[in-house]
């Protein structure tokens, strides 16, 4: 799978200078939601420093759905591309410089730029990648090839993030003892 240096690469100046200027950046704090439940998304963030992760929350608490770190785009994609309401929260898990992307003016540079729609549609398939890989991910039989699965995904991410958050994303816990004692 190309990486999104590689996709980006591609673009020629004209192509990467209106898209920076769509892009505006904001500085943001541990625990701030960029996305709230409830709320229509209609921006996207690509992520330079810090994390997020993506939860909903049901009856037995927050349940982690994705995390995003450095280079990577972020938003409840369900919601920014139906229009409808978040069923969930993107937020950050630790202190975070993120460009903002909405909706209508990326639409509109595509309408301008068609090759930034190619490296859009690349960037949507790269997503549902990603997706796939963790749907996968969450079938492992053991919470040691979980880990194992995220040291290889997001180096050093165990030592960024809280552990109940991950352990909710892996879909483990103390109380199906699969917990592991020692992560990092």
């Amino acid at each position: 799978m190309a990486s999104l240096f590689d996709i980006f690469s591609t673009l020629s100046q004209d192509d990467l200078g209106a898209f920076r200027r769509i892009m505006f950046q904001r500085e943001v704090s541990a625990g701030t939601a960029l996305i709230q439940a409830g709320q229509v998304a209609d921006q996207q963030y690509y992520i330079l420093k810090g994390g997020c992760r993506a939860y909903v929350t049901n009856k037995a608490g927050e349940s982690t759905e994705a995390l995003f770190v450095e280079h990577e785009f972020a938003s409840n994609y369900a919601s920014y591309y139906s229009g409808k309401p978040s069923r969930g929260t993107l937020e950050c898990f630790e202190d975070s410089t993120v460009f903002a992307i909405r909706k209508a003016d990326l639409e509109q540079l595509y309408s301008r730029h068609p090759a930034l729609a190619t490296v859009g549609r690349a960037t949507a398939e790269q997503a549902f990648l990603e997706l796939d890989e963790r749907t996968q991910m969450r079938a492992l039989k053991t919470a040691a090839s979980k880990y194992d699965w995220v040291q290889a995904r997001y180096p050093g991410l165990a030592t960024r993030i809280s552990r109940d958050y991950l352990d909710s994303f892996l879909r483990i816990g103390a109380s199906d003892g699969s917990r592991q004692p020692e992560i990092g």
